[in-house]
């Protein structure tokens, strides 16, 4: 009997303990989702269980190689969507790390700009005020040619010397018609070609000093050819062309701009010259008479006719001299 009241009272001692120990367990349980539960509201730290392995040696770190470097701006970071790569700027080095091609904006747009192994700029291509421009340097870093569009909407090109002087020019005008301009080392002008307001073409050779001193040109709304010669003070004095009658001219000029010689032709096709004072006063002249015979005028510094050589109708000559207000003739009987 007393033997099984000592095993009652040991069984009561187990499921005691039993029921402690759960009830351990369960408010331990308890403290550890509170903690957690604190530990998401960021209200509390919870403690890092110790690990075997070291963070940098289970995840190592790796160095971006110098050849494939892309760097984006702060204030606008790459952005991956779909197939797009979306950013504002990506240099391309080689593989000594010398930036050699630039993508990039500005403030007109995108531009591309390509670099030597030695970081000079060589050419880039960006957008300007009228459309796309191209420009290219010389391996000193300067401008030698530039190509793009006029606010005419017409294309041009330039060409620099290695001085940085501009050399030649390429383009049109706001109707359309093209121009060339060729300069010195100095960038004065030397030659032009291009079109007059009536769409004739037009072409100019220039002095050193920049005055004009060949031209070629059109006649009204080209009616004809003409060619001008230019004093070395850039006055017109030798005119080539063609007259309105249709036939052949040739004027001299002084260097005030009085017509002072013309060589030229009638409208029946018969050749006329005429020689004037410095003051365009006629001097003498010569060419058909209407019988088809020769015609000499002499005039007096007035541009008053005072002379006369005629040839008569029956084939013989004549002279007429005017004095006195009255002509006497001098023929052969």
């Amino acid at each position: 009997m007393e033997e099984l009241q000592q095993q009652v009272k040991m069984l009561r001692t187990v499921a005691f303990a039993a029921t402690a120990i759960s009830l351990a367990a369960v408010l331990g349980l308890v403290v550890v989702f509170s903690k957690l539960g604190d530990s998401s509201s960021g209200s509390e730290d919870v403690a890092k269980a110790p690990s075997k392995v070291e963070a940098s040696k289970a995840a190592p770190k790796m160095e971006e190689p110098k050849a494939m470097k892309m760097e984006a701006p702060k204030a606008a970071p790459v952005k991956i969507t779909g197939e797009v790569l979306k950013t504002q700027r990506i240099e391309v080095t080689n593989p000594n790390g010398k930036t050699v091609l630039v993508l990039s904006v500005d403030q007109r747009g995108g531009f591309i700009q390509m670099m030597d192994n030695g970081g000079k700029v060589g050419g880039e291509f960006r957008m300007g005020n009228n459309g796309g421009n191209l420009s290219l340097n010389s391996d000193e870093g300067r401008t030698t040619f530039t190509a793009g569009s006029t606010e005419a909407g017409n294309g041009t090109f330039n060409l620099y010397s290695k001085s940085g002087q501009l050399m030649l020019v390429a383009g049109g005008t706001g109707e359309g018609n093209g121009v060339l301009m060729i300069n010195s080392a100095k960038s004065q002008k030397l030659f032009y070609a291009g079109a007059d307001a009536a769409g004739n073409g037009t072409m100019f050779t220039y002095a050193n000093n920049g005055k004009p001193l060949f031209a070629a040109k059109s006649v009204g709304k080209g009616d004809g050819g003409l060619l001008e010669i230019y004093t070395q003070k850039g006055d017109a004095v030798v005119y080539l062309g063609a007259a309105d009658n249709g036939t052949g001219v040739m004027n001299l000029k002084s260097g005030k701009g009085s017509l002072i010689a013309s060589l030229g032709g009638d409208a029946a096709g018969n050749g006329q010259i005429a020689i004037n004072s410095n003051k365009d006063k006629p001097l003498l002249t010569m060419g058909a008479a209407k019988n088809g015979g020769g015609d000499v005028d002499v005039y007096n510094k007035t541009g008053e006719k005072v002379a006369q050589l005629v040839s008569k109708d029956e084939g013989t000559g004549a002279m007429l001299t005017f004095k006195n207000g009255k002509w006497k003739v001098f023929e052969n009987d």
